[in-house]
């Protein structure tokens, strides 16, 4: 569906390449689309997640407030 074609039965014998060789380009697709969001949520999961841990010491809570001011790295 991603490449406008309409979709295949998905019957394999093996994992074999000359077995899924007509399906390849559709899992490469779908794979990098599908790892490309998970990567996306992740960071901003991951970013909320720091953030967060940092508010709750007063010394990392500063830093915070002067990384998200600058858009600068901490750096000790």
């Amino acid at each position: 569906m991603l490449r406008g074609l309409p979709p295949l039965e998905f019957h394999f014998k093996s994992i074999a390449w000359h077995h899924l060789k007509t399906h390849a380009a559709s899992l490469l697709i779908g794979t990098s689309v599908l790892g490309f969001a998970a990567a996306i949520v992740a960071y901003f999961t991951c970013y909320y997640l720091v953030v967060r841990f940092r508010k709750k010491d007063e010394t990392l809570a500063e830093l915070t407030r002067e990384m998200e001011e600058v858009g600068d790295e901490i750096d000790e």
